[in-house]
C-alpha cells in the first residue's frame, strides 16, 4: 500500500494515522511512492468503524515533520483538536489545499465497504486520491479525509475522521 507523504505528515516522529481504507491489514506494508520502491513503514492498528489507520515507521531516511504540506511549504501541526461547527478549516491532498467550513458533527456515512462513524462533516471538496490527507485548522490537526461526494470543480461535500480521537486510541501525538 502507498501513503503519499504529503498527507502522511501529521503525527509524532514515530507514527502516521491515515485512512483505514488507504492501507492493507495491520502488518501490511506502506510505501512512500506510488511505485511502492521506497518503504516508509507497515500497518500497526486499524479502526475501520472510524476509518482511521495507525502507520508505524520502519525508514529512518525519510522526513517525517509535524507538519501539512500547503503546495508549497509545511503548515506545522503543534496539536489536536475536535474541530467546531462553523470553524473555517482547511484540507491538503494531492488536489491542493482547499477551504471551507465545518457543518456538522459525529456524522455516520454508509460507503460501499462499510459504515463509518463519529464523522466531521464539511463543505470543502474532495478527489479521488485524497483520502487520508489532513484538516486543519492553523496549527491545530482536526481530521482525516475519509470521503466526499461532488467533485473541486462542481463544489461538494467532504467527510473526515477525527484526529484527536484516532491521536487517542493510538497513543500518539505531535511533536
Amino acid at each position: 500500500m502507498v501513503i503519499d507523504m504529503r498527507l502522511a505528515r501529521v503525527l509524532a516522529v514515530t507514527a502516521a494515522i491515515t485512512s483505514r481504507h488507504c492501507v492493507g491489514a495491520v502488518g501490511a506494508s506502506v510505501h512512500a511512492d506510488a511505485a511502492a520502491t521506497v518503504p516508509l513503514g507497515v500497518v500497526a492498528a486499524v479502526t475501520p468503524s472510524r476509518d482511521t489507520a495507525l502507520v508505524r515507521y520502519t525508514n529512518a531516511t525519510i522526513a517525517k515533520p509535524s507538519a501539512v504540506n500547503t503546495y508549497p511549504g509545511l503548515q506545522p501541526i503543534t496539536s489536536f483538536g475536535p474541530g467546531t461547527v462553523g470553524q473555517r478549516v482547511h484540507r491538503s491532498g494531492p488536489s491542493g489545499v482547499r477551504s471551507g467550513t465545518v457543518t456538522a458533527l459525529n456524522v455516520t456515512v454508509n460507503y460501499a465497504d462499510g459504515t463509518v462513524t463519529g464523522l466531521i462533516r464539511t463543505t470543502i471538496c474532495s478527489q479521488p486520491g485524497d483520502s487520508g490527507g489532513p484538516l486543519f485548522a492553523a496549527t491545530v490537526g482536526i481530521g482525516i479525509t475519509s470521503g466526499g461526494s461532488g467533485s473541486c470543480t462542481t463544489g461538494g461535500t467532504s467527510y473526515y475522521a477525527s484526529a484527536r480521537a484516532a491521536a487517542t486510541t493510538y497513543g500518539v501525538s505531535t511533536y
